[in-house]
């Protein structure tokens, strides 16, 4: 229900923003050797592509400076294409 709240768009939570399978996904996710900016880049681009690559309702969403989405876009760490 954590992981629903925040991947929800309004401050109700829709049957698309339950997902069955998240703690096999986040056990997978978490089982991995990532540095903590592999694992960001990772949470980051995985919102870019949920949100067609809206660089600013992601920067909103993650309540992150749309400059450092930008700089990270331009530095390669995240792909828009």
């Amino acid at each position: 229900m954590e992981l629903s709240s925040v991947m929800a768009d309004e401050d109700s939570i829709l049957a698309e923003h339950v997902t069955m399978n998240t703690t096999s996904s986040i056990s997978s996710l978490l089982s991995k050797d990532l540095t903590l900016k592999e694992f960001e880049i990772q949470v980051i681009q995985h919102f870019l592509d949920k949100h067609d690559r809206d660089v600013l309702l992601v920067a909103k969403k993650l309540d992150v400076g749309k400059s450092t989405l930008y700089r990270m876009i331009q530095a390669g760490e995240l792909k828009v294409k």
